[in-house]
């Protein structure tokens, strides 16, 4: 199936290694599979530039329409110039080959081997049933766009442990599908994909590195559901544990469940938002629905617990902001619980929350706090859109204005 959808169309690049419609299948062994992203090519084949470097190329676009590759230096002397993606997203990142891909598949086995160099996304798991991931590692450079670990999506019934994941964007994506452009034309001809969930995930016993961590998100149309994650250790991640969505892209996100988390130099250790991709500052209101309500984000019911979280905030040599939780206000963020959290820091920091309703705290320390902010640690920029705390450690719980003590930059 080919990048950014479901069936092959014609122009869409193709999984370097793929199954369609297999039971009893996967890949097992000590072996490695390289995807040559980084490598250049001979002159005569997109003028000598890799699949790195055409995607870097192509982060100034704001469609991946045919006159905007021609229009671009770079991608005007490659294959990009005769081609056309009005359905694909910049947000999704240039299409590119992934390197494995699993679509419509069941009783899926993939372990030992190691992913490397990929063009895009390493191991993609769509439409799947019953997969377990053991053992498998995946190393590339922190620097190369949407090199995604393992992105299941619109799968169930998937187990993935002993993970070892350094790379340039999400170390685990879980999600279910865009909605398409136009909205809903994914699931008419000539696509006809399913509209199912990503559902009943277990990720446990891993170690991820460079990335923007363990995320669910962004494409979850179709939603997501019974997700847990036990036993993780984040090391110099861009984030920890994160959920990102928006109203382009949403649907319920529920049932969530992640403890026994440990993060080292991890630049947010917590990022919950509705406003993918870009999220309103401190000091910006809300932004104003654009979107239907057929794709408007629900989340709630999420339980975060046995966080310990070392030296925050700096990755890349870039701060990157508080750890947060940011809803939109027509759908707040509902039920959360936070439940032994430790974020520990040479630096002052914070959690900042915003359109959030119904969230239980126990044992949540954030040390030291923000200057700038109210000295329990806990910042509440929108009065309006936060009801029923309980059971903080804090007091007084103040709802204060955050100042200008920053905010993730969009798309992180």
């Amino acid at each position: 199936s080919a990048t950014g959808i479901g069936p092959s169309l014609p122009g869409h690049p193709e999984a370097m290694i793929s199954g369609e419609g297999l039971t009893d299948t996967g890949i097992i062994g000590d072996g490695t599979i390289d995807g040559s992203g980084a490598d250049a090519p001979p002159a005569s084949i997109d003028n000598g530039q890799s699949w790195w470097a055409m995607a870097a190329a192509a982060k100034s676009l704001t469609d991946y329409a045919q006159a905007s590759f021609q229009g671009n230096a770079v991608l005007a002397a490659t294959s990009y110039a005769g081609t056309n993606f009005p359905d694909i997203p910049t947000s999704n990142g240039l299409p590119r080959p992934w390197l494995v891909e699993f679509y419509n598949c069941k009783d899926v086995t993939v372990g030992g081997v190691l992913l490397t160099n990929s063009p895009m996304w390493n191991l993609v798991l769509r439409y799947d049933t019953n997969v377990e991931v053991a053992g498998l590692r995946v190393l590339n450079d922190p620097s190369s766009a949407n090199t995604d670990g393992i992105d299941p999506v619109g799968s169930q019934k998937l187990r993935f442990h002993g993970l070892s994941i350094s790379t340039g964007d999400d170390n685990v994506a879980i999600k279910s599908g865009l909605p398409g452009i136009p909205a809903g034309s994914y699931y008419q001809p000539p696509y006809n994909l399913p509209r199912v969930p990503t559902s009943d995930l277990r990720v446990e016993n891993s170690v991820f590195g460079r990335g923007h961590g363990l995320s669910i998100g962004s494409e979850t149309v179709n939603g997501i559901q019974h997700i847990r994650a036990r036993n993780i250790q984040f090391l110099g991640t861009d984030n920890g544990f994160r959920i990102k969505t928006g109203r382009d892209r949403g649907n319920q996100i529920f049932d969530i469940d992640v403890r026994d988390l440990k993060m080292t130099d991890v630049g947010t250790p917590l990022s919950l938002s509705a406003y993918y991709p870009t999220i309103p500052g401190p000091t910006q209101g809300d932004i104003a629905q654009p979107e239907p309500a057929a794709t408007r984000p629900y989340v709630h019911d999420i339980s975060i617990s046995t966080v310990e979280a070392n030296n925050p905030g700096t990755v890349r040599d870039q701060t990157t902001g508080p750890s947060l939780v940011v809803g939109v206000p027509e759908s707040p963020i509902a039920s959360l619980t936070l439940r032994d959290v430790a974020i520990n820091s040479a630096a002052p920091v914070y959690i900042r929350l915003r359109n959030v309703d119904g969230l239980t705290c126990q044992n949540v320390g954030v040390a030291p706090v923000s200057a700038s902010t109210p000295s329990q640690g806990h910042v509440f920029d929108n009065e309006g859109g936060l009801q029923a705390i309980e059971g903080c450690d804090v007091s007084p719980v103040v709802i204060a204005p955050e100042g200008n003590a920053g905010t993730p930059q969009a798309g992180q």
